[in-house]
């Protein structure tokens, strides 16, 4: 049964190109295992997903990730992504690809953050938005759109983000089948005690039901951690480790889906 539901979902995703979507998850194993909430997360690869939070990386530091959607061929996801701080500022360059050579999915964002205190900070981000396919009637898509964010941590506890993602998009091409998600999203993390942070997070997308999404992260002997999270809209529960040291962290996560199955995911960075 599970091999039809993916077969259906590979001949919807085939057809896509009729319908881009341009809807790009969280990209670091260790928010996917948090049921992919990322908002109040500050670590490097969260922070591309959260822009304010690149204020507080002052590193240059690169990361990369991998992820297989329910470990169906032609449905993962890679990214690579890299933060420079700059100044008072850090500006971060991330690419996403989703698909393969009969569709993808691709996205290219260049994003500044810039802390206004110690407690709050802003971040910006441009994204260019591409979809392409090997039939040669079929036209690329190529969009431009941009992201806002801002970061409260009114203590060493607590975290609270927010972003809006595609408020205004511009196509660069004549097609006109062309969905792109407008999100917004709140966030919030509290440090329960010092080895156990709640992570909490609720995202709207324009014209559909807003996704909840819940975890909880122990640490352990310092370096090594365990999560596990859920999420709805749809249904979700995730599971991950990670390993962190001063310099390098390796995060691999498990998401499992009702109906589709399992999907796996494996990210890291390296700080210099």
């Amino acid at each position: 049964m599970n091999r039809i539901l993916i077969a259906v979902v590979l001949m919807v995703c085939t057809a896509l190109p009729l319908h881009a979507q341009f809807d790009f998850p969280p990209q670091g194993a260790r928010s996917a295992s948090l049921g992919g909430a990322s908002m109040g997360l500050d670590d490097m690869e969260s922070a591309i997903y959260n822009l304010a939070g690149l204020a507080g990386q002052r590193q240059f530091a690169v990361a990369m990730g991998l992820r297989q959607d329910f470990l169906a061929e032609g449905m993962g996801y890679q990214w690579l992504g890299c933060v420079l701080p700059a100044g008072t500022g850090t500006w971060s360059a991330d690419y996403v690809r989703h698909g393969n050579t009969e569709y993808n999915e691709q996205k290219a964002s260049v994003a500044y953050a810039l802390p206004l205190s110690g407690q709050i900070s802003l971040g910006a981000a441009l994204h260019y938005l591409y979809s392409g396919t090997s039939d040669p009637y079929y036209t690329p898509q190529h969009l431009l759109t941009f992201s806002l964010a801002t970061r409260y941590r009114p203590n060493e506890r607590l975290t609270v983000g927010v972003r809006v993602y595609n408020p205004v998009s511009m196509r660069l091409t004549s097609v006109e089948e062309v969905h792109t998600p407008i999100l917004f999203t709140l966030g919030a993390s509290y440090r329960l005690a010092d080895e156990l942070l709640a992570v909490a997070e609720v995202e709207k997308q324009l014209y559909h039901p807003e996704s909840m999404r819940f975890g909880l992260e122990y640490c352990w002997n310092r370096y090594f951690y365990a999560r596990a999270g859920v999420a709805t809209q749809p249904i979700i529960w995730s599971l991950g480790l990670g390993m962190k040291r001063s310099h390098y962290a390796i995060d691999i996560a498990m998401q499992h889906h009702a109906v589709l199955g399992i999907t796996p995911q494996l990210s890291g960075h390296y700080s210099f």
